[in-house]
């Protein structure tokens, strides 16, 4: 993406966020800035003056990654509409309140898990109601499943969830800790705004906590005021550091 249509974005998302955000800033004031300055510039509807640093928290092989989980779980969802009636109705019937995560092995090759798909949809088809009680549940492993957890409750089943990416907070973090170390000209108070536009199959608990850890700890030592977590994709600040 070259730097006009990159900046572009950056406006669009930083207009998006002032949405949720409790800041009440005026929008005819947002600009975009060159390093070394932060990246947008903008007035709150007081007359202060602040910047805010943008950083999104993707990258090429977390996208690609994440394609493959909702691709898996599209294919998923078409092995379960192709069953003949009889056998769709029993399994509608058997998890209509239910919450179907499954986790593959990561070594596993894409192509591999989805020839493995149709085997997944007859397995849970024939668990019976014992095995379904289970924390998690044992799976051939020629398949290339780990386990599968089934959670019943108030769901309009079945909805079925395919684990995603585990390395996420390592990039995330990464990206966090390197703007933490940059250095800006600026005598205004900047904020960092962090944000991801993934799938919001992506559950924060994966990734979280050791972030917040991480930036309740140094940003004392560090050039910004306050840290806010965004996605995009749902329109919601999902951390913010201190708390406003």
């Amino acid at each position: 993406m070259n730097q006009l249509n990159q900046g572009k974005r950056e406006i669009q998302i930083f207009k998006q966020f002032t949405d949720v955000c409790p800041y009440k800033i005026n929008l005819t004031s947002v600009r975009k800035e060159n390093p070394p300055k932060p990246d947008i510039y903008c007035k709150l509807k007081d007359g202060t003056e602040l910047y805010f640093e943008l950083v999104e928290c993707l990258d090429n092989s977390i996208a690609k990654t994440t394609s493959d989980q909702i691709s898996l779980k599209h294919l998923l969802d078409d092995e379960k509409n192709k069953l003949p009636l009889c056998k769709r109705m029993r399994f509608k019937r058997k998890y209509k309140n239910a919450l179907i995560y499954i986790a593959f092995n990561e070594k596993i090759s894409l192509i591999r898990r989805k020839r493995s798909i149709p085997y997944i949809i007859d397995f849970l088809l024939n668990l019976d109601k014992n095995q379904i009680k289970k924390d998690e549940i044992d799976i051939n492993s020629c398949c290339g499943v780990k386990w599968i957890k089934i959670s019943q409750g108030i769901f309009t089943g079945p909805i079925v969830h395919v684990e995603g990416v585990s390395f996420f907070g390592v990039s995330f973090l990464k990206k966090i800790k390197d703007k933490f170390n940059k250095k800006y000209t600026t005598k205004n108070k900047i904020d960092l705004l962090a944000y991801y536009a993934l799938q919001p199959e992506i559950r924060e608990n994966h990734w979280l906590l050791e972030t917040a850890d991480y930036i309740e700890e140094n940003i004392t030592n560090s050039l910004f005021n306050r840290v806010w977590i965004y996605s995009y994709t749902k329109n919601k600040i999902l951390f913010s550091y201190p708390d406003f």
